[in-house]
């Protein structure tokens, strides 16, 4: 009895520090939680990430045969040579903004229809390179959706379309390597 009265301010510490919040979380369900990866509130997860698949933006030709397309070792986009005329799609839901981009003399002065589809909801933006003709700047589209027509091909890169897809900021965002895994029919 000595010993308690001796030692109180220890043994009133440890209880506090110790057991009562032992006994507190048992009873609350959270237990688990303070001696485990998860708990009962836990969001169950998939055994797998699930991958993003895109509608193909021209025929299955262009998505079953296509390849990675470089210039001087970089990275330029995902692209085939298709017969003209071959019509081109929308790979998500978006907003479509259409432009001429003149490539630079060392590559061959074409001029190309540039096409974006862009998806600020999922930060994705599609770009089309093209000879041809395109929807108009402004347009709401939804994938599958003809956006434009391939009317010949892209000398410089020897492709009928150069196929890009931006993930992020849709300015600075991330250049994704495309493969023909990449896309639905």
């Amino acid at each position: 009895m000595d010993y308690i009265k001796k030692h109180k301010r220890i043994l009133i510490f440890i209880l506090l520090v110790f057991i009562i919040p032992i006994i507190l979380a048992y009873y609350s369900g959270n237990l688990k939680n303070l001696f485990t990866k998860g708990g009962k509130n836990e969001p169950k997860s998939a055994p797998f990430s699930k991958v993003e698949l895109y509608k193909c933006p021209s025929t299955s030709d262009f998505c079953q045969n296509g390849k990675d397309i470089e210039k001087d070792g970089r990275y330029l986009g995902f692209g085939a040579t298709l017969k003209a005329p071959t019509d081109i799609f929308a790979s998500f839901n978006g907003t479509l903004t259409s432009f001429t981009t003149i490539l630079p003399p060392n590559l061959s002065k074409e001029k190309l229809n540039t096409v974006y589809v862009d998806n600020p909801e999922k930060n994705l933006r599609a770009i089309y390179y093209f000879i041809g003709e395109s929807s108009k700047s402004g347009t709401v589209v939804k994938a599958g959706d003809k956006i434009g027509k391939i009317k010949g091909k892209i000398s410089a890169y020897n492709v009928s379309l150069l196929f890009q897809i931006i993930k992020g900021d849709l300015v600075k965002g991330q250049l994704s390597r495309l493969t023909n895994k990449d896309f639905t029919f």
